[in-house]
């Protein structure tokens, strides 16, 4: 048997096992399922739609958009100037379910959730594969309605759903603009801002901590392909709601989250109560050189923690934010704050050192200053070892010495 007939014969054996269910007769899931049999060149499918009121709340969250948001916001919360005219209004939520969680080329979108504004109403359209011949239409179905947007947004879809349907398109030989049409992964903008206080930022979690919303009797992502294939098998779909539900969900959280993360940038004082979340939009900020914006994050947040174990760090990079300002008063502050600290490594000094030697050309106080720097690597050395400490002893010294040559240049002027 050569390689093409082991070929033929594993496909075979395959078939089964993956539907033994005629294709020619679609299974009608109208009993279980509220919706409509479409067609298109490519074929059959199943279609459910669902629309919702702009004032319609998940959880804290109402669909509403807000027009005074600044158009460049999006761009910011990506990172990705590609979204500098992003609109929530022009845009495709979207959210697969798959026959598998690992991906691969054996794995297929069962169905392709798709969310977008339209008038007054926010609309949720739900492509469904009924047997596998269908996989065509949906995939065709699903180019036609992105032709009408400008972007996309998904919850880790840049990792798993985007990949998957670019796998399927190249294997169905589709034309594929995904690639081309700019894409807000939400997953991303979550962590920026929530992972130092949730480290589980799963959708679900972020619903439930965030959004302030739960899922009540949701079914188990892991187990949907599970009652997919059960549904092929038997021609029983009294569950398949289940997964329409699963998934009109997680299109409304992309549509509210899209939502609240640009709230939370544009007006973070009516958004945010958390101290490590403020910490995290400073952090941020400070990364787009918003330096007043990102001053008053952190400010805030050391209100917050000021006596957590985060208080030391939210203190240093303010002092370094209030630096790169140039006020030298508040960033001084800031520092010798934190050289009473027990913990604190040598950096505070060393940035008063600097100050005192460039800005104030007061050589005898950034002398105290590199000396007490000294002190602090010799507790240190206590508690690390010596190789990591040899660096910073290093630069310590030659500033030292370059400071008395100052000092000695300014005598002799003096004299």
């Amino acid at each position: 048997m050569d390689l093409k007939d082991k070929l033929k014969f594993y496909e075979s054996s395959l078939k089964p096992a993956i539907s033994q269910h005629d294709a020619s007769q679609p299974y009608d899931i109208r009993q279980w399922v509220e919706g409509t049999e479409m067609e298109n060149k490519h074929g059959n499918f199943f279609l459910a739609r669902k629309s919702f009121p702009l004032h319609y709340r998940h959880g804290v969250q109402s669909l509403q958009i807000f027009s005074n948001l600044p158009e460049t916001i999006y761009a910011r919360i990506a990172n990705d100037e590609n979204l500098c005219t992003f609109d929530p209004r022009n845009t495709i939520y979207l959210d697969t379910e798959t026959t598998g969680l690992a991906g691969g080329t054996g794995t297929v979108p069962f169905m392709i959730g798709l969310g977008y504004y339209q008038e007054k109403e926010f609309k949720v359209e739900q492509l469904f594969m009924r047997d596998y011949p269908e996989e065509r239409a949906i995939l065709s179905e699903f180019l036609e309605r992105l032709e009408a947007f400008e972007a996309i947004v998904t919850y880790n879809g840049k990792c798993y759903d985007v990949n998957l349907l670019n796998s399927r398109m190249i294997l169905h030989r589709m034309k594929n603009p995904l690639n081309k049409i700019p894409h807000l992964d939400l997953l991303f903008t979550v962590r920026r801002l929530y992972k130092r206080r949730l480290s589980d930022c799963s959708l679900g979690n972020i619903e439930k901590h965030i959004l302030q919303f739960n899922r009540d009797f949701d079914i188990p992502g892991n187990l949907i392909p599970g009652i997919y294939f059960e549904y092929l098998r038997n021609h029983q779909g009294h569950r398949l709601s289940k997964i329409f539900d699963h998934n009109r969900l997680d299109i409304l959280s992309l549509a509210a989250l899209t939502i609240h993360t640009g709230l939370v940038y544009h007006d973070p004082a009516s958004w945010i109560e958390h101290g490590m979340d403020w910490l995290s939009l400073g952090r941020i900020f400070e990364s787009h050189n918003l330096l007043a914006d990102a001053a008053e994050c952190y400010e805030t947040a050391l209100q917050s923690l000021y006596d957590s174990e985060n208080n030391q760090g939210i203190r240093f990079w303010l002092g370094l934010t209030y630096k790169r300002m140039g006020d030298w008063k508040r960033a001084i502050h800031q520092w010798k704050q934190l050289t009473q600290a027990k913990q604190f490594h040598i950096h505070p000094f060393e940035e008063l050192a600097k100050y005192y030697e460039h800005q104030a050309r007061d050589y005898s106080n950034a002398i105290h200053w590199v000396d007490r720097a000294l002190e602090r690597l010799d507790i240190l050395s206590q508690l690390y070892s010596e190789i990591q400490l040899i660096h910073d002893r290093k630069e310590l010294m030659y500033r030292r010495k370059r400071l008395k040559r100052k000092m000695g240049t300014c005598d002799n002027i003096n004299s």
